[in-house]
């Protein structure tokens, strides 16, 4: 991915400090994904009121760098609804868990790490699940432990016939998996574990095929296969799913 400054889409000189690039896609005229590129340390509450984002409570009461990146996520999503033209209520609201609550006839994704922060939004009768996720690249130490929590050696070993190291297989397994579960969330409303979906192959360099676990499928009337399209860089794992 490659980020870069779009001024047709200028977000604003009292955020330039904050913001060092934005991307956006209009991938059709119902579908849009934007990432937005941030230096946390350059944050500011006053954001929240010069460009009109909501601000909640419990993000009042966050950190600082959580309340950075909600922001920069908001600001993505924003920057979709913009260019799609969409007349939706000001204020995205948070369910109990925290995911964002679209309009109805919409859905949407968000994510964010410390650097970035992305959004995918559809109004695409033809798309039903919509899910973003980006990951900051595990330090080995961190991959090792976790590993047996995320993939089994299956799994990482289909990857790794598009990533070399061992960090970017669990990582990419992790992303991957948390942008299926974004995009279930709406219709499960709860977590489910990361033994939930299996990564069966690699349809291509950038394209996994991860199959849902078929009691959950068939408890909530879903559909076993998605695909996962998914790219490493800037550190980071980036997954997108459109089904």
């Amino acid at each position: 991915m490659h980020l870069s400054v779009n001024n047709s889409e200028h977000v604003g000189d009292g955020v330039e400090k904050f913001i060092k690039a934005t991307y956006i896609d209009l991938m059709s005229q119902d579908l849009c994904l934007s990432k937005v590129e941030f230096i946390s340390s350059c944050y500011s509450k006053k954001l929240f009121t010069d460009y009109e984002v909501p601000f909640p409570i419990d993000i009042q009461n966050s950190t600082t760098l959580r309340q950075a990146e909600f922001f920069a996520g908001r600001l993505a999503s924003n920057l979709c609804i913009r260019k799609l033209g969409i007349k939706v209520p000001s204020e995205i609201k948070m369910d109990k868990l925290g995911a964002p609550i679209w309009p109805n006839g919409y859905r949407g994704s968000i994510s964010h790490t410390s650097a970035y922060a992305a959004a995918l939004i559809s109004r695409s009768p033809n798309i039903q699940f919509v899910g973003i996720d980006i990951e900051e690249l595990m330090p080995d130490i961190q991959a090792c432990r976790v590993s047996k929590y995320v993939a089994n050696e299956i799994e990482l070993s289909i990857l790794s016939a598009s990533l070399e190291s061992y960090s970017e297989r669990v990582t990419c397994a992790f992303s991957t998996k948390e942008a299926i579960f974004k995009a279930l969330y709406p219709y499960i409303e709860r977590h489910f574990g990361f033994d939930s979906a299996r990564i069966v192959a690699l349809e291509s360099r950038n394209r996994v095929v991860l199959s849902l676990n078929s009691h959950l499928a068939k408890l909530h009337n879903l559909p076993e296969q998605y695909f996962v399209e998914f790219q490493s860089t800037g550190g980071c794992i980036f997954s997108k799913v459109l089904n």
